[in-house]
This record gives C-alpha cells, structure tokens and sequence, in this order.
C-alpha cells in the first residue's frame, strides 16, 4: 500500500482520466468504427496520457536497478529449475 494519500488533484485527474475512458469505450462498443489514422490518434493520446500520469518511463533500452534485481531471480530461478530436469 502506498505510504502517501494521493492528493485531491490526482484523484480528479486520474477520476478524469478513467471517466473519459468509459466514454471512449462506451462509444466503440455501439458500432462507431473509426479508420486507422483515429485508431492511431487515439493510441498516441492514450501513450500521452499514461506519461502524464505516471511519468516518463526512460530509455526501455537502459535496464533500471529493478529490471536488473528481476533479471538476477530469473537466473538463479532458471538454473535451479533446470538443476531439477
């Protein structure tokens, strides 16, 4: 569980967030079909939108300490598994 509340403007946003999500959804599922550059736009909003909200994820090539800490478990969980084979 986090340690910190989230503040009233991040609930709104993230509410906000959500909420608009709902419509979109809602929207797609009576049938409006949209052509691909819409699908695209929309898949560009939503990539905006996740960074907005949760900040830039960084170069996906540069491993952070915990894709590194993972990495290391999944060797040693690899190995183990194979000692068993």
């Amino acid at each position: 569980m986090p340690s910190e509340r989230p503040s009233p403007a991040d609930l709104r946003r993230w509410v906000r967030g959500h909420q608009a999500a709902e419509r979109r959804i809602a929207a797609d599922r009576r049938g409006q079909p949209i052509d691909s550059d819409a699908a695209l736009g929309r898949a560009l909003e939503l990539m905006q939108l996740v960074e907005e909200l949760h900040g830039d994820a960084g170069d996906p090539e540069t491993p952070t300490e915990e894709d590194l800490r993972v990495y290391d478990v999944w060797v040693r969980l690899r190995a183990a598994l194979r000692g068993r084979a």
